[in-house]
């Protein structure tokens, strides 16, 4: 627990739930940096969930609530329906880190 504020911080990524090489090694280094950053009261967390259907990815996004995070960082390719998505997310004090995917 934070000392200062008695607090678990909460940070999800949100990565795409198919991809190669690249995105294994990410979640893998996600994971390590969970386990290090336990010592300092962040939970981290990996949902490989979103589909490369930028409607599906929003409506998985638009679940995204203060309740559950405390910022997010999402691996999506950039489209109108994503960014709305995150729009709203920011909306509901979710911090955002956009970590925007050229290719689909």
């Amino acid at each position: 627990m934070n000392l200062a504020k008695e607090r678990v911080y909460r940070f999800g990524y949100f990565l795409p739930k198919t991809g190669g090489a690249f995105l294994q090694e990410l979640h893998g280094e996600i994971k390590s940096l969970s386990r290090a950053l336990k010592a300092d009261s962040v939970e981290v967390s990996v949902k490989r969930t979103l589909p490369p259907d930028p409607h599906k990815t929003a409506g998985l996004l638009s679940r995204i609530t203060t309740t559950d995070y405390d910022g997010v960082a999402i691996l999506a390719p950039d489209s109108p329906q994503v960014r709305d998505a995150v729009t709203r997310i920011k909306e509901r004090r979710v911090h955002v880190v956009r970590l925007i995917s050229g290719a689909d």
